[in-house]
C-alpha cells in the first residue's frame, strides 16, 4: 500500500510538473453551442452509454452534489465497486503518456 501511495504522488508530482506549462488561464467569455449543450446533456443522463444499459453517467455523479454521489467508491453495473478517482487518474495518465499526445486538441 506505501509503494501505491508513494507512486501516485510521483506520479501527480510528475505529471503536474509536465504539464503545468499547458495550463492556460480560463477566458473572459466562453462561447457555448446550445446544441452540445443540449447533446452532452442527453448523453449524460441516458443509460445507453453503460455496459449494460442500466446506469448513466448522473447514476453517480449528481449535479445537486456537485457531481459527487458523496461515497468513497462507486457502485456501478450490478453493484459492482468502482475503482478510486485516484487509481483512475493513474490509469488515465498512463494511456495518456502511451498514446504519445503532447496537449489535448479538438
Amino acid at each position: 500500500m506505501k509503494r501505491i501511495v508513494g507512486l501516485t504522488i510521483c506520479v501527480i508530482c510528475f505529471t503536474t510538473i509536465l504539464f503545468s506549462a499547458l495550463i492556460k488561464p480560463i477566458p473572459d467569455e466562453i462561447k457555448v453551442d446550445k446544441k452540445k449543450v443540449q447533446l452532452g446533456k442527453k448523453l449524460f443522463f441516458d443509460p445507453v452509454l453503460s455496459k449494460d444499459g442500466t446506469i448513466s453517467c448522473a447514476t453517480c455523479h449528481d449535479l445537486q452534489n456537485g457531481g459527487d454521489d458523496g461515497l468513497k467508491f462507486s457502485f456501478g453495473i450490478r453493484g459492482r465497486r468502482g475503482i478510486s478517482i485516484l487509481l483512475r487518474y493513474i490509469m488515465l495518465f498512463l494511456i495518456f503518456v502511451n498514446s504519445g499526445m503532447v496537449a489535448l486538441k479538438t
